[in-house]
């Protein structure tokens, strides 16, 4: 009991000053969005990875909204961008990992980004590792390092790199 009071103590004494003997807030973010800076872009400096410890994840690169379709206007140039990243990857023998969601299935997959006949697959929601054995894959490869790509930043690519760096990589 004691112990609860002095947590309801504390807590008071924080809320009372938070009001009375912060600095004045604004009512919400909304009133000082105008205010807010945003930072500077971060420099893009080249990478080297090592391809026998590194895979590449494509994720969600199907020509369907939501995905990839009409209502994904820098789809285009994400393929592209991605298609050289793949013939890359391909070419140093880095491992390639694709997934897919819903109702769509690997051979849906962009013809320009399609998967190699042993191409790993995965299927899931947003979280890639969630109910697929895609940390099985890339732990019997001996993966360290994952370069995670798709055309849904805040679904796959956000939480399976998320996911990723939780597990180490």
């Amino acid at each position: 009991m004691k112990h609860g009071f002095a947590a309801a103590v504390i807590a008071t004494a924080v809320v009372l000053w938070s009001v009375a003997g912060s600095p004045a807030r604004a009512a919400s973010i909304i009133d000082e969005w105008k205010s807010v800076k945003m930072p500077p872009a971060p420099a893009l400096k080249p990478v080297t990875a090592d391809p026998k410890t590194t895979a590449l994840l494509l994720m969600g690169f199907v020509p369907f909204d939501p995905y990839c379709g009409a209502g994904k206007p820098r789809c285009p140039a994400t393929v592209s961008a991605t298609k050289q990243l793949l013939a890359q990857a391909r070419a140093s023998g880095a491992t390639v990992i694709y997934s897919v969601a819903g109702k769509y299935e690997a051979s849906d997959i962009i013809k320009d980004l399609a998967p190699a006949a042993n191409d790993p697959r995965v299927k899931s929601k947003s979280d890639k590792f969630l109910n697929t054995d895609l940390e099985k894959i890339l732990k019997d490869k001996g993966i360290q390092t994952v370069i995670v790509t798709g055309n849904s930043a805040n679904g796959a690519v956000l939480y399976t790199g998320a996911g990723a760096a939780l597990r180490g990589l």
